[in-house]
């Protein structure tokens, strides 16, 4: 059908459900990372993992060892972080954010995502520590990255 203003393939054309579904999740995660980031109360954990990532990295001893090392805490700085995020708003503001955006179980779960995307981050950086201090002779593994609860891991790198 053409309209007033040409064809139809120009036509203003609705968003579909999922797209309007997925942008509001972005929306809800970065609101809910800068609220976090705001808060401050990050660096603890990350900077804990930083220097554990550059502790362990510092030695000659195998990659394996090392990866199995900074895992375990990348799980302390995991749940330490989750529980960062999740408690970054007071109850006062979660319950206006949670009528906002549909309900109390969507704000939890962007608050899970908004936590695993920062975990994501977290194992980037020590699947990468290794090759930056280049203490390991061998190849790179993608340990880390599976152990941060993707559920899966992969091969080898480089």
């Amino acid at each position: 059908m053409l309209d007033r203003l040409g064809d139809a393939s120009r036509a203003h054309r609705p968003v579909q459900p999922d797209q309007a579904g997925r942008s509001a999740t972005a929306a809800l995660v970065r609101y809910l990372g800068s609220d976090a980031a705001r808060s401050q109360r990050w660096i603890a954990p990350v900077v804990l993992y930083a220097a554990a990532c550059a502790i362990f990295n510092t030695g000659a001893a195998p990659l394996l060892t090392t990866y199995a090392d900074t895992t375990i805490c990348l799980l302390i700085a995991a749940i330490w972080l989750t529980a960062v995020v999740a408690n970054s708003e007071d109850a006062t503001k979660a319950s206006i954010t949670a009528v906002t955006v549909g309900g109390p179980t969507s704000l939890r779960l962007a608050k899970l995502l908004t936590a695993f995307v920062g975990c994501i981050a977290l194992a980037a950086f020590a699947l990468v520590m290794p090759r930056a201090v280049q203490t390991h002779p061998g190849r790179t593994t993608v340990a880390p990255v599976g152990a941060s609860g993707t559920g899966t891991t992969g091969g080898p790198i480089g």
